[in-house]
């Protein structure tokens, strides 16, 4: 959750006389309102309290006890003014939202108390079952903040400039009978486990821990400080008789792992002006203070110098609670989570592993001033070039998808629109039904689609994915293109076109349309030319008696589709035919049909330069002027009795056989399958004697002698 409105609760005049301890809370600021200083409520400290926190700090409470401390800390922190405007608050919040509970304690000795363990009933649970969930810390939708109050506006957060989470971890090995030995292998160990597996995070480990190796990793901006080892508050008397005094210092490593006690203020100051915007320390007394000094705490400290976020260890904590805290807290940060969210992740992680017994929950403190409570948003400049990617794939395709597609979608869309008897009308009235649909659901229901889109294009993995589409769009562009092929012919007609490369070979292969009696309908579309040739050629091969009226090459381009209707793009085939038959001179000069013979003559037809044969020419009579079937139409359309009369030209003779001889002609007939004849081109008629050439014969038609509407009958 990365939305949080701010409750700010003040903690001021606290008082300790024989009566007992005090203070006055107030609302400083929230969403519904905030209450003058004159309404702050006096309320004083449980009697319990005191002896109740000294058994928290030695693991001596039990759970039933926790709750105990964790309501009596509320009644001080929230009491009923207060609270009436925290439940008020929790009203108020969006699905999305949560409610951030800033605590300003006025006085050191109210900072000091574990405000974390704040425990308020749940209305929403059964009466007399206490459980975990009234807890305020582990709860998703609150987070509790030490805000510490100075007088300096907080740092802006600026985006990354790159992907991952830079984090240094100091490892302070310190070899020195007055600190405890710590175990930093397995310190080192439990680290490296909850970083593992969480992208987004890249850790660079410093042991043993010196200043230098922190002034030389330094040269290079980190965003989080991870530091464990000791931690001490020096106390010493104050400047008022009977007062004590401390300042926080981090031991660092020196010479020989001596103690090198660093100031937190000196420290602050290095690390804030090294871009660093979270500092997590997991040392004793952390995120514990003098309860007199204001600046003794370390991390209040550190948080008071400008750093935007610091988690500290306001108790000591288990080596498998800091696991399980770590491992969540950075898995939520590199998710792009708020810092608000994180601590809360780590704290569930560490109260689903111990149970509500295990007081480790409340142990981390986080100390943060500014509202803005994501402190890595990502980098802006690859989350514009990740858009630019995404914007270009999607324009590309949707490019492609109008030249190569949209003409099957929109065909495709008519046609059921016609079916339903529906118009521009209609879907002038569906859109204005989805836009109050939409504006509807808009106001009442809160979507995060756009969020989910946001974070998907900042995750970190975004521009290899985009660069991909990216490139596959642009390949897919550049390399493919279509052909419609749209028929609007006779209905009940096949089409049959052969798309052809250059090389003549088909490409990718035939393609069959289905006519349409009343609409032109896409059923030989789209085919996609990928690899895409350089050329391509059309072919009809059906339906007889149709031609191509554009001869040219297709070129294919990504930007154009080629769309072939027959009304546009077929003629009818005007053919001029030429019907030859073997006359009375011929078949007396030649053996007899079907005899041996030792002369072998041949028929040679050439039209347009190019020559077609015919073996045996005289068992019949040859067709000649365009595709076959095409002339085999018309042999079987002519009425006998014309075609007797144009034969009967060739024939001398009379009687029988006259007619032995057409009939032997009109059982046999032959169809020369040739290109159709065109008005401008020459006919070259030959019967060529293999054996004595000088006996051949030839007859030449000169162009324009061939007319389209008779058949001209040439006589051997």
């Amino acid at each position: 959750m990365n939305h949080y409105r701010n409750l700010d609760i003040d903690l001021l005049d606290y008082h300790r006389d024989d009566e007992g301890e005090s203070l006055r809370a107030r609302v400083a600021s929230s969403p519904v309102g905030e209450q003058r200083d004159s309404d702050a409520l006096k309320v004083s400290f449980p009697v319990q309290l005191r002896q109740n926190l000294q058994k928290l700090e030695q693991r001596a409470l039990s759970f039933d006890e926790l709750i105990v401390l964790g309501e009596e800390l509320a009644s001080l922190l929230l009491p009923p003014p207060v609270r009436d405007i925290y439940r008020r608050c929790l009203a108020k919040l969006g699905d999305d939202e949560g409610l951030r509970i800033r605590i300003r304690p006025h006085d050191p000795k109210l900072a000091v108390l574990p405000w974390e363990y704040v425990y308020v009933e749940r209305p929403d649970v059964p009466p007399g079952r206490k459980g975990p969930e009234g807890f305020l810390a582990v709860d998703r939708k609150l987070s509790l903040v030490r805000y510490e109050i100075v007088g300096e506006a907080p740092t802006p957060i600026q985006p990354l400039e790159h992907y991952d989470i830079r984090t240094i971890a100091l490892l302070a090995d310190v070899k020195d009978p007055a600190y405890a030995t710590l175990d930093f292998d397995r310190e080192e160990l439990n680290l490296r486990q909850a970083l593992e597996g969480v992208g987004g995070i890249d850790a660079r480990f410093l042991r043993p821990g010196t200043s230098i190796q922190l002034q030389e990793i330094l040269t290079e901006d980190a965003q989080v400080f991870h530091f464990s080892g000791h931690g001490v508050v020096e106390r010493q008397m104050g400047e008022e008789p009977g007062t004590i005094e401390g300042a926080g210092n981090l031991i660092l490593s020196g010479d020989d792992n001596r103690p090198a006690p660093v100031d937190v203020g000196t420290l602050a100051l290095e690390l804030r002006g090294k871009g660093i915007r979270l500092a997590v320390l997991n040392a004793c007394e952390a995120a514990g203070r003098d309860p007199v000094t204001p600046w003794s705490g370390i991390a209040s400290a550190l948080a008071r110098q400008g750093i935007p976020a610091v988690v500290g260890m306001q108790y000591t904590i288990r080596d498998s609670s800091a696991i399980a805290f770590s491992r969540r807290f950075y898995r939520a940060l590199a998710n792009g989570e708020s810092i608000d969210s994180a601590v809360s992740e780590g704290r569930l992680g560490i109260l689903n592993r111990g149970g509500g017994g295990e007081r480790d929950w409340g142990v981390p403190v986080l100390y943060m001033r500014g509202s803005h409570s994501v402190l890595f948003p990502p980098p802006i400049v690859p989350l514009r070039r990740n858009l630019a990617l995404a914007t270009a794939s999607i324009l590309l395709l949707s490019t492609w998808f109008y030249f190569h597609l949209f003409p099957l979608v929109a065909d495709g869309a008519n046609r059921w629109m016609a079916n339903l008897g529906l118009g521009a009308g209609a879907v002038a009235g569906m859109i204005a039904i989805w836009k109050t649909i939409g504006t509807f659901a808009a106001r009442t229901v809160k979507s995060e689609k756009g969020s989910f889109l946001e974070r998907w294009l900042q995750h970190r993995y975004a521009r290899a994915v985009l660069m991909s589409l990216f490139l596959a769009s642009v390949v897919l562009f550049f390399t493919t293109s279509s052909i419609y092929l749209t028929d609007d012919g006779p209905p009940g007609e096949t089409v049959q076109l052969a798309v052809l490369t250059s090389a003549g070979t088909a490409f990718p292969q035939r393609q069959e349309l289905i006519t349409s009696p009343t609409e032109g309908k896409l059923d030989g579309g789209p085919i996609f030319l990928f690899p895409q040739p350089k050329e391509l050629e059309l072919r009809l091969d059906q339906p007889t008696g149709w031609s191509l009226t554009n001869k040219e090459p297709i070129r294919p381009r990504p930007w154009r589709s080629v769309n072939l209707r027959v009304s546009q793009d077929f003629e009818k085939v005007e053919l001029r035919v030429l019907r030859l038959a073997p006359g009375n001179m011929l078949m007396q000069s030649l053996p007899v049909f079907g005899q041996p013979t030792d002369k072998t003559h041949q028929l040679r037809i050439t039209i347009d330069g190019k020559p077609y044969l015919v073996d045996d020419f005289r068992q019949g009579v040859v067709w000649v002027g365009g595709p076959a079937a095409l002339l085999q139409k018309l042999i079987n359309d002519e009425l006998p009795s014309d075609r007797n009369a144009f034969l009967e030209t060739c024939l001398f003779s009379s009687g029988e056989s006259k007619h032995e001889m057409m009939t032997k002609w009109n059982s046999n007939v032959q169809t020369l399958d040739t290109p159709i004849i065109k008005s401008s081109d020459t006919v070259t008629i030959e019967v060529i004697d293999l054996v004595i050439p000088q006996l051949s014969t030839k007859k030449t038609l000169e162009p324009g002698t061939l007319s389209t509407e008779t058949i001209k009958t040439e006589c051997l």
